[in-house]
């Protein structure tokens, strides 16, 4: 005979069964390990998510230069504007941001001399004038011919650049440097004098700062 207490037992029998069944179903599931990339894994995954990004920069920065090129080049059309303006006065463009001119030492001294003659104060005052709103390095550079002792002609070359430079400074200009090269790099032939008058030059190139 079933009393109240063997049914009571039996309920708990019940649960203890299933609850085991229950155990052992989930036990058989299979048991997901957590996935660690290789180093090389991720090397390819951290190329392929920059991929997109490089190509967006570098077309970016293509674009980039282009637009300052072409910005260069009207700002220069404008400079030589401004250069048709002193006819007397030969400019070579060297590249966008630089222009040189060559000045005869017979223009800008007296002979064996290194001060400046009024008509070369002109010259170089008009120079100045130019581009004054415009930030630039001047680089002015002496030359001689090859008559007389090579460190005269070094020395007095530098001088001359000198002498140059200091008449910009005294006009406001900035960034002034100056050399002597003496009788280096000559121009034309030093076997005659119309050779030697071109040897015996200053070079002023100016390089605008962008």
């Amino acid at each position: 005979m079933i009393t109240k207490l063997n049914l009571y037992n039996m309920k708990y029998f019940v649960i203890a069964i299933l609850a085991c069944g229950i155990i052992s179903c989930g036990s058989t599931k299979e048991v997901r390990r957590p996935y660690f990339p290789s180093e090389k894994e991720k090397e390819i995954e951290s190329e392929i998510a920059s991929f997109p990004k490089q190509i967006v920069v570098g077309n970016v920065a293509i674009y980039a230069k282009r637009i300052k090129q072409e910005a260069l080049e009207k700002k220069w059309q404008l400079r030589e504007q401004k250069f048709l303006s002193f006819p007397d006065i030969k400019f070579k463009k060297e590249n966008n941001t630089q222009f040189s001119t060559i000045l005869t030492n017979g223009v800008l001294f007296e002979t064996d001399s290194y001060e400046l003659t009024s008509e070369s104060k002109r010259i170089l005052r008009d120079i100045y004038k130019l581009f004054l709103d415009e930030e630039k390095r001047y680089d002015i550079i002496g030359y001689t011919d090859n008559i007389g002792r090579e460190s005269y002609n070094l020395k007095l070359s530098e001088n001359r650049a000198i002498a140059v430079g200091n008449f910009f400074r005294e006009l406001g200009a900035e960034n002034v440097y100056e050399k002597g090269k003496g009788e280096s790099y000559p121009i034309a032939s030093n076997d005659t004098k119309e050779g030697r008058m071109k040897n015996r030059r200053v070079e002023i190139k100016i390089q605008f700062i962008e």
